[in-house]
């Protein structure tokens, strides 16, 4: 499950101790199932790279959204690897980098997966419903909607949280970004 426990205003954390008694092994079954995702994620991309002869454009696309998930099972797995109790555990003394650095990985992977599958069904739409067969074309396009609108989408709201927080809730920069 996600839950935070930093000092500044984003929630993003991974935790994979077990708090319910019932649960047994579950921060083994964490590991063993994030691991399981990560190599089928890896052979399928390597399968994709160094098996197809002719790759067909809607496979990269896939691709993209495949290495999207596997970036974001990477972060799973590192942060748990970090603190196994309780990622991020910080001392109001110490700086809030690694907090940070975890949200906006997770933040941007996650929405990076969206934004291939939206970039996956504009390339169907395109050509099912308009008959255009020669979508490749749109390639930097479709990569600029799928790896760069996330980017825009955190930078925006990375901005208007530091405004909402700091000027009209009041709290100190410590507080909204570490």
């Amino acid at each position: 499950y996600v839950d935070c426990a930093c000092q500044h205003m984003s929630h993003y954390a991974v935790r994979s101790e077990l708090r319910n008694p019932d649960l047994i092994g579950y921060p083994y079954w964490f590991h063993i199932s994030c691991y399981i995702a990560i190599i089928g994620l890896t052979l399928a991309i390597l399968a994709h790279h160094i098996c197809s002869m002719y790759s067909l454009f809607s496979a990269n696309l896939l691709m993209h959204m495949c290495f999207a998930i596997l970036a974001t099972e990477l972060c799973y797995v590192i942060d748990a690897h970090i603190s196994p109790w309780e990622l991020l555990d910080i001392l109001p003394t110490e700086s809030n980098y690694r907090c940070i650095v975890m949200s906006l990985g997770l933040h941007y992977f996650f929405l990076a997966q969206f934004t291939w599958m939206l970039t996956q069904a504009v390339n169907f739409w395109k050509i099912l419903v308009l008959n255009d067969e020669h979508t490749e074309r749109k390639y930097v396009a479709y990569f600029l909607l799928g790896w760069g609108l996330p980017v825009l989408i955190i930078f925006i709201f990375y901005i208007v949280a530091y405004s909402l927080y700091n000027y009209v809730y009041g709290l100190p920069e410590d507080r909204i970004y570490g």
